[in-house]
C-alpha cells in the first residue's frame, strides 16, 4: 500500500507526472497550472503508479501540511516550478 506523504509518479507519453499522497485515495499535485487535490485514479489516468524514494526530511504530517499550504497556487513553471519540484519541496524543501 501507499502511505500518506508518499511521493508518487506516473509515466505518461513523453513525460512523468508527480504528486503527494494524502491518504484515503487522494493526491495533491500541480494539474493544469495549479495545485489541487484529486482522486488517485484521476492522477494515474490508467497508468501504473510508482512510489519515488525521494529524500524525506519532514514528518508525514509536515509533508501534508506543506502540500496544503500551496493549495490553489498557480505559479506553475515547467523548468522552475513543476509537479516534481512541488512533490520534492513538500518532502524535503528542495
Amino acid at each position: 500500500g501507499i502511505s500518506r506523504g508518499s511521493h508518487l509518479k506516473v509515466n505518461r507519453v513523453g513525460y512523468s507526472h508527480h504528486a503527494i499522497y494524502l491518504g484515503n485515495g487522494s493526491v495533491i499535485h500541480y494539474q493544469n497550472g495549479s495545485v489541487k487535490v484529486d482522486d488517485i485514479e484521476d492522477f494515474a489516468k490508467g497508468g501504473s503508479i510508482i512510489t519515488v524514494d525521494s529524500v524525506k526530511l519532514y514528518s508525514t504530517d509536515e509533508i501534508i501540511n506543506r502540500a496544503y499550504s500551496r493549495l490553489g497556487e498557480n505559479e506553475y513553471n515547467l523548468i522552475f516550478n513543476n509537479c516534481e519540484h512541488f512533490a520534492l519541496w513538500c518532502r524535503n524543501g528542495e
